[in-house]
């Protein structure tokens, strides 16, 4: 029984080591306009929950898209962005950072803010950061960045004004397994 519980505790600890070895950019440009974003990026360890849809309208040039020609508008929800195993994509994974990309807006227009939160495999929440300030009326291109151990789970919930909430360029750190249960019950009476 000792070693069973020994080995849930290592499993556990195991969970927050992270790999900064390699990044991936998601950039929707493999996806069609008005696609929901769902599981199309499991082999790149990204499974998309909710109201995330597929944008390539630049409302005749006032969004300026940084990587044309798609982009993605976050709706209602709030939608979730998980990480899971590229190999096994039921089992969790984690990232250390985690960027979005805010297209330039040139005036007259708006964008909603996003809020990012960050959970951990447990349901922990672990930080937050938001992205375009509510309402600007026009403003540059801008990086929004979550860098915290063991994310999981960013939440992306939308500040409204009554306008659009883009974002391009999705980028995060390798993902790695999270091994949060031993699995090994040999020595268990």
């Amino acid at each position: 029984m000792h070693r069973a519980i020994r080995g849930l505790a290592l499993g556990i600890a195991t969970a927050c080591v992270c790999s900064a070895a390699g990044a991936v950019t998601l950039n929707f440009d493999s996806l069609n306009d008005t696609d929901v974003v769902a599981d199309q990026f499991l082999a790149s360890g990204a499974r998309f929950v909710g109201d995330f849809f597929v944008e390539s309208q630049t409302f005749g040039g006032v969004i300026v898209v940084p990587s044309t020609p798609n982009y993605v508008v976050v709706g209602g929800g709030p939608p979730v962005l998980l990480f899971v195993d590229p190999a096994k994509p039921l089992r969790p994974a984690t990232t250390t950072s985690v960027s979005i990309v805010t297209p330039q807006l040139l005036a007259p227009g708006c964008f909603d803010g996003i809020q990012l939160d960050a959970y951990d495999v447990a349901g922990a929440f672990l930080g937050t950061a938001t992205a375009q300030p509510v309402g600007t009326q026009g403003g540059p291109q801008t990086t929004t960045t979550l860098t915290l151990a063991g994310i999981h789970e960013v939440r992306f919930i939308r500040i409204e004004t009554g306008c659009t909430t883009p974002f391009d360029d999705l980028t995060y750190t390798t993902v790695v397994p999270a091994d949060i249960f031993s699995d090994s019950f040999e020595d268990v009476p």
